[in-house]
């Protein structure tokens, strides 16, 4: 399977770092909720929330990096679950949390900044959830458990002389990524506070010899680290590149399929999420990116009404007549 993956991410259109960098936060997202913070004094003043739909172009000012389940994510953007849960995990600390893993990369007034703009969040933290919660119920987005009615997103908008800064408008929060590309990846090869990655090793993915390979690559996990016992090389977390090498140009490619598998090849029936993840025998990438995947884009609408079976078989048909003429 990570062979396939690998073979869809070389045969999609590579965007620039930072726009493959960034998460795609999905379509499915309904509402948008902006934690408004005025920064045009010396000290942050927090100024309420304002609503607005999903907006699909601005993924690039909403600038969505996910971090780790049970912490914040990269930057000050995040999906909301619970309402509970989503403060606690993922807003409570997340200038914190962000000067913490960044400060190297940071000038002294950002750092300085991020430390207001955190005592803001803490002095302000119960408000704004009180506020949310508020414009929330009294829009029917929010159900009585704390669950929104339908996917969103909370961000922070910084006003500063009346103008409004998206987070991917901060170059407090663009150029830590933009400029450090590899630190932007650092999460395969540094995890569990342990760095795994070593240098002239072939990778496994091109069979090459790399200039660097990674331990860490979780495309999707079929292995882990967290446990002694699984880990080759005298289960030492720091040697977890001997279970799976790969080098930082593969790593790359790997994360670029992922993503246009969740978007474009992610279905749902009977209440189950599932990937349709094609593998040729015939190692052919024009016949992968014009052919088969965009002729598996017709299985969207899935399930066992006649008219739509018949579509399925139409296009099972439609393949093989495709790779028989091959």
């Amino acid at each position: 399977m990570i062979e396939a993956i690998y073979k869809i991410g070389r045969v999609i259109d590579e965007k620039d770092f930072l726009n493959e960098f960034i998460d795609d936060p999905g379509d499915k997202n309904k509402h948008v909720f902006k934690i408004i913070v005025d920064i045009s004094d010396e000290k942050p003043d927090y100024k309420g929330i304002e609503y607005e739909e999903y907006d699909s172009s601005k993924k690039m000012k909403y600038f969505y990096k996910r971090g780790s389940a049970n912490g914040p994510d990269k930057t000050p953007t995040s999906k909301i679950t619970l309402l509970e849960r989503t403060f606690n995990n993922k807003i409570k600390n997340v200038f914190k949390k962000y000067l913490d893993k960044n400060s190297k990369n940071l000038q002294k007034e950002e750092r300085e900044l991020l430390t207001q703009l955190q005592q803001t969040l803490g002095n302000n933290l119960e408000k704004i959830k009180d506020d949310l919660y508020k414009l929330s119920k009294d829009r029917g987005y929010i159900k009585d458990d704390g669950s929104f009615s339908a996917p969103s997103l909370i961000t922070f908008v910084f006003l500063k002389d009346g103008v409004e800064h998206y987070v991917g408008d901060m170059d407090l929060f663009v150029n830590v990524f933009k400029n450090n590309e590899n630190e932007a990846y650092r999460g395969f090869y540094n995890k569990f506070g342990t760095e795994s990655r070593a240098r002239d090793k072939y990778c496994y993915i091109c069979k090459k010899q790399a200039s660097e390979v990674w331990g860490f690559v979780n495309t999707y996990n079929f292995y882990t680290a967290d446990k002694e016992s699984y880990i080759a090389g005298g289960f030492k977390q720091e040697l977890m590149w001997k279970n799976y090498p790969v080098c930082s140009d593969c790593a790359k490619v790997l994360e670029r399929g992922k993503k246009y598998i969740e978007k474009e090849l992610s279905f749902r029936f009977c209440g189950f999420r599932y990937f349709l993840i094609p593998s040729l025998v015939i190692d052919d990438g024009t016949l992968l990116k014009d052919s088969v995947l965009k002729n598996l884009n017709n299985y969207a609408s899935f399930s066992l009404n006649e008219s739509k079976s018949t579509l399925i078989e139409i296009t099972e048909e439609k393949l093989l007549e495709k790779l028989g003429q091959f």
